[in-house]
């Protein structure tokens, strides 16, 4: 097997264009065998999960059964056919899965199920990523405001996306070259290059890929009415869905009213903003100078 018939985890990060690659181009693209999201394989589903469980530092953890996972495995990219294997799924970007004091345990279980692979990770500035993530979380009868809801799980929320640690601890089990790392920032700002970039990565024809991402954009973001809504209907009505209580044609419109209109829009609180931009400037410098990227361009704590 070559180096980019190897297969590949995509591990996020939230909120950074992951639905986006999963449904327009891991799940299209006639050189890649998408094995997780928006389809997954139910096999390499089981595999990943129960690694996953035994890596997660919030839970008791413990063994997995080797044997069977790899064996899973082997059934999920058995039908390849010279297609690369690509896992996609943000939530393997979590820091529960890299916790001292053994940050390289998830990299070690991925390769012990899969042998040699490759990882890619598309990172976003973290302050926008943080404010992106609030506005998806914070529209149901659990509305918090944004200084609650960051107190709330500070260490998912607001403290879990120091990228170059995230990606030295694959380079250490996979390699430095079998680590790719791609801007959020870039894909937004011009697809055809960023579906370069991350084709030359992966081993497939990039301009199919340039076809498939052209003008995408899954997953977008609130509106202002359905967040406005949520902060409404906590502080009122936290036990009463206004729209279930309609009848069905009724709840299509109101739905369609709220998801209307400008996107939603928040700013953090000076006390989190000031912390969450001194807590990732260094892991940023060090990110920026390793995969040269042009993190100062795009704003990035520094």
């Amino acid at each position: 097997m070559t180096r980019t018939q190897l297969p590949v985890f995509h591990i996020g990060a939230n909120k950074a264009g992951s639905t986006t690659l999963q449904q327009a181009l891991f799940a299209r693209h006639p050189g890649i065998l998408s094995l997780a999201k928006p389809q997954p394989n139910a096999d390499a589903e089981k595999a990943v999960d129960a690694i996953v469980a035994a890596c997660d530092k919030r839970r008791a953890g413990g063994d997995w059964d080797a044997n069977n996972v790899r064996a899973l495995w082997r059934r999920a990219i058995v039908d390849a056919d010279g297609r690369v294997p690509v896992y996609s799924h943000e939530e393997l970007i979590r820091y529960h899965l890299y916790s001292p004091p053994d940050g390289d345990r998830l990299a070690r279980a991925v390769t012990a199920m899969a042998g040699p692979v490759r990882v890619v990770i598309v990172i976003r500035h973290q302050v926008r990523l943080i404010e992106s993530l609030y506005i998806h979380k914070a529209n149901s009868s659990n509305y918090l405001g944004a200084d609650d809801w960051l107190s709330s799980e500070s260490e998912n929320f607001a403290y879990a996306y120091r990228f170059c640690e995230i990606a030295e601890a694959w380079m250490r089990v996979v390699g430095n070259e079998n680590v790719g790392v791609f801007l959020f920032e870039e894909l937004a700002a011009d697809s055809a290059a960023f579906a370069r970039r991350l084709c030359a990565f992966l081993g497939v024809d990039a301009e199919i890929a340039v076809q498939l991402l052209a003008n995408q954009h899954q997953n977008i973001r609130k509106s202002a009415r359905t967040q406005a809504y949520a902060k409404l209907r906590a502080a009122f009505l936290p036990e009463i869905s206004f729209g279930k209580a309609l009848p069905p044609p009724l709840r299509r419109v109101w739905r369609s009213y709220l998801e209307r209109g400008h996107r939603a829009k928040i700013d953090l609180p000076p006390n989190w903003l000031s912390k969450i931009t001194k807590y990732y400037s260094a892991d940023n410098r060090r990110l920026a100078e390793r995969f040269q990227l042009p993190l100062q361009s795009y704003g990035y704590p520094m």
